[in-house]
């Protein structure tokens, strides 16, 4: 059973929960297209960055639903999904800014692309939503380069190699139609 997130979790949870519930209804149950999902996932990335550094400790519903996943598939299909993408996105040379260590897990694909927030636009165009990780740095340049084009890619487990293939096939779409 799924539990109500606490009010320490704010709406974080319940957003990112929705969200994906929507995405995975509009791809899978009753194909469509619906902003509803993009709508929720964003509001729960505003509702994590305002937790701050509260957000550390794993929500109840994220302990519930890890008690019902074999941690070893999962992390069999990431490192797939991601080692699959990267060779893909290569051929137009792309690379990911972080390499796949064989002692990780990989959450996401990180690329530094031009017109991040354009780009990540034109995916969800294409029904594939991005996620922005690094947070702007008031004290590094370096860093706020990186939080400005850094692009998210998801590999994880719920997606397959056609998925990888849809992705990229996207993302090179996007980028090519960039100004």
């Amino acid at each position: 059973s799924v539990l109500r997130p606490t009010e320490a979790e704010g709406d974080f949870v319940a957003e990112k929960l929705l969200g994906n519930i929507e995405r995975h209804w509009t791809r899978h149950v009753a194909p469509g297209s619906s902003d509803e999902a993009y709508v929720h996932l964003e509001k729960g990335e505003r509702a994590l960055a305002a937790l701050g550094a509260e957000s550390a400790r794993m929500s109840r519903v994220s302990r519930v639903i890890l008690s019902n996943i074999d941690l070893e598939d999962v992390a069999a299909l990431r490192r797939r999904n991601f080692a699959t993408l990267a060779a893909l996105i290569g051929e137009y040379g792309l690379e990911p800014v972080l390499g796949l260590p064989v002692d990780r897990v990989p959450h996401f694909l990180p690329i530094k692309v031009e017109n991040r927030d354009e780009i990540r636009s034109r995916l969800r165009e294409h029904g594939i939503y991005c996620p922005v990780h690094w947070p702007q740095h008031t004290a590094s340049s370096a860093l706020n380069d990186l939080w400005a084009s850094e692009l998210s890619l998801v590999i994880d487990q719920r997606y397959g190699l056609e998925d990888m293939e849809r992705l990229s096939t996207a993302l090179k779409r996007c980028i090519s139609r960039a100004p």
